[in-house]
């Protein structure tokens, strides 16, 4: 609670916290329970919000540990140290994602995740970059980390602007109802939807 009374743009929702507005990046931190009550884990999250996930609803970022202790809501020092490393660390480099370009930069340390082609080949079309996108998505193909079509895939070779536009929505429209993200969304035009390719 002091968290969303010292930050306007935080939005609690279920276990977790959102970076709000919502448009078409995600950012989240959850905080999952364990086997007792009183202790909880705690992971970043940063995802496209329009994207195929393999994981969802967790995206990439990282679990926040205590050096040899657990967090625990009996324990006062350690929220207070979870707090300060939201407010100095995680909530700062999340306002920095503004953009997909952002966004491809905070996941680079993540590159190398089984199901990354999805997330890349997603920005790609977001952007409008479908040579990039179908280059992606081959590439997967030949190393074996994609054996099936996507359901775009077919619309994407044809390079059709209207038809993957509308996939786009889809997707983020769907991605929002799913974690009841309504209330924070701010449906905004795709990069691909403002230029002339």
């Amino acid at each position: 609670m002091p968290l969303l009374e010292r930050h306007s743009d935080l939005a609690l929702i279920g276990r977790f916290l959102f970076l709000k507005p919502v448009r078409h990046i995600l950012c989240s931190v959850c905080l999952d329970r364990r086997s007792s009550p009183n202790i909880f884990a705690v992971s970043t999250s940063a995802n496209i919000s329009f994207g195929t996930f393999a994981d969802w609803p967790l995206g990439y970022g990282e679990n926040l540990y205590l050096h040899r202790r657990l967090w625990d809501i009996r324990d006062e020092e350690s929220i207070e140290l979870l707090r300060d490393r939201l407010e100095q660390d995680v909530l700062p480099a999340f306002r920095q994602i503004q953009s997909l370009d952002d966004f491809l930069l905070y996941t680079q340390p993540y590159s190398d995740v089984w199901h990354y082609h999805y997330t890349s080949t997603g920005v790609a079309i977001a952007k409008g970059d479908f040579d990039e996108a179908i280059s992606i998505m081959k590439s997967a193909f030949a190393d074996g980390r994609l054996t099936e079509k996507p359901d775009y895939y077919d619309v994407l070779l044809t390079r059709d602007k209207s038809a993957l536009t509308e996939f786009l929505h889809q997707s983020e429209a769907s991605t929002i109802k799913q974690l009841k993200l309504e209330k924070y969304w701010q449906p905004t035009p795709f990069p691909l939807e403002l230029s002339d390719r």
